[in-house]
């Protein structure tokens, strides 16, 4: 058993999408809908994705740079998107945090 998995975040971090061979991940559901409040105090709802990353089952919360960039290859019905593949990488976004956006 590796204990490594046990301790991870269930979340999809850049450092998930560094690490890996193929930096693609397998959309496993359309999502649902998260509130999530901004460091500067704004709510704002986000969509959230299970996915699949080499062997890894990860929540991706979906930033709307990464979520434009789907929605222009793969439309806007999110359960259109199940099974979908899509290429990942990271860069540094707004705030000076590195993010996971789509290629």
């Amino acid at each position: 058993m590796d204990v490594l998995e046990l301790v991870q975040s269930k979340w999809l971090t850049a450092q998930n999408v560094k690490e890996s061979p193929t930096k693609t991940v397998v959309i496993l559901s359309q999502g649902t809908q998260e509130e999530v409040v901004s460091t500067k105090g704004e709510k704002y709802k986000a969509l959230v994705l299970q996915v699949q990353l080499d062997t890894m089952m990860k929540d991706w919360r979906v930033n709307r740079t990464s979520l434009r960039k789907l929605v222009e290859k793969l439309g806007s019905k999110t359960e259109l998107w199940v099974g979908q593949r899509v290429l990942l990488s990271t860069m540094l976004m707004q705030g000076g945090k590195e993010g996971v956006v789509v290629v």
